[in-house]
């Protein structure tokens, strides 16, 4: 009668396995076996042991190019841990590894291993007990064991996550009893870089071959491809519209490409009104009323203001005295007559510039210009 056992019950909980779901008190029976004998019943309530959560935290989101960091933390259930091993998956495809940090624990450097090219490492620790102790270790909940560093190739999503493959997760505490580990992985949505297309184009025929560099692409030093794309220049057939396909590969490797349209259009007829001879009491001349053709085109040249011309006085030629039917042979006056196209792509834009001679010109009366 009295005394104590060893081991205690405590201890006796971890090495006695009840049937499935039996949670009811257990009891043991300890016989002596001398010459008085006797016995003492010792009762040990059964309850399963607390699990060990291991989480990997990292960024929701990275960009082609990025190194980022995972956390394997120890979120809760790390007591009494004896020993420990698991593995960390990812896609080598889209990240690359670039190395690791692991936590010492209970004064014990974990072991670390794997082929990380195929996106895998592996993770051992077993409590060095230099004291033979054998009493385990306690962490605290999110206790970080591991910080690995991976950097982004590729695009699309991927998950870092605790898995078996190729150590079997396992952990038991200081008695050897196996736990049930839990693990929780990190996803991650891979981005592209960044690039920008020009706006769509609309050309005419004449301002062709275009130079698809003078566009606006950003970064610059990409490649164009696409029908009519020769090199870094365009060129196609009046009445077509073509898209454009830009890419660009950064210095780590990282791609994207965008897409743009090119519309190229005839160059409009242009009608000018003939020469003309006035007077000049007549001036301000109204230029619309002359006839050019299509209208809503403008206007410019020397004495030109908007839709008029006014041009009189002394310029640069001097005083000039003309009779009737006389024909100037030196170039007075060039009027330049621009037309706008009317259909939406270049709606407010010159097309075109055609210049129309005033060499015929004939002029009655003292003018000057």
């Amino acid at each position: 009668m009295g005394g104590s056992f060893l081991p205690d019950a405590n201890t006796l909980v971890a090495f006695y396995q009840p049937p499935a779901a039996y949670t009811d008190p257990i009891i043991l029976t300890l016989a002596t076996d001398g010459p008085c004998p006797a016995s003492d019943n010792l009762t040990v309530t059964y309850g399963p042991l607390p699990a060990l959560e291991l989480t990997v935290t990292g960024p929701a989101n990275a960009t082609c190019g990025d190194e980022i960091m995972f956390l394997v933390k120890a979120a809760s259930g790390y007591t009494n841990i004896g020993a420990l091993q698991f593995s960390v998956n990812w896609d080598q495809t889209k990240l690359m590894y670039m190395g690791e940090v692991a936590a010492s624990v209970g004064g014990g450097a974990p072991g670390i291993g794997g082929n990380t090219a195929n996106g895998i490492l592996t993770y051992s620790w077993n409590d060095p007990d230099p004291g033979l102790e054998f009493d385990g270790v306690d962490l605290t909940d999110g206790t970080t064991l591991l910080t690995l560093t991976l950097k982004v190739i590729s695009t699309g999503g991927d998950a870092v996550m605790v898995t078996g493959n190729t150590t079997p997760i396992e952990a038991t505490n200081s008695q050897t009893c196996i736990l049930t580990v839990n693990t929780t992985p990190a996803n991650i949505t891979l981005d592209p870089i960044s690039i920008t297309c020009p706006v769509n184009q609309s050309v005419c025929e004449s301002a062709l071959p275009l130079d698809l560099t003078a566009l606006g692409a950003t970064p610059g030093g990409g490649t164009f491809t696409g029908t009519g794309v020769s090199g870094t220049t365009y060129t196609a057939a009046a009445g077509t519209t073509n898209t454009v396909t830009y890419t660009y590969t950064d210095g780590n490797g990282c791609t994207n490409s965008c897409t743009f349209d090119i519309s190229v259009y005839n160059q409009p007829s242009v009608t000018c009104p003939g020469d003309q001879s006035v007077c000049e009491s007549a001036l301000p001349l109204d230029l619309t009323a002359l006839g050019a053709l299509p209208g809503g085109g403008a206007f410019t040249g020397v004495g030109v203001s908007g839709t008029t011309y006014g041009c009189s006085g002394h310029d640069e030629y001097g005083d000039l005295y003309l009779h009737r039917w006389q024909r100037l042979h030196e170039f007075l006056h060039v009027y330049h007559y621009s037309e706008s196209a009317s259909n939406g792509q270049l709606s407010g834009k010159p097309n075109s510039m055609h210049l129309c001679s005033a060499a015929g010109f004939a002029f009655t009366g003292r003018i000057s210009g």
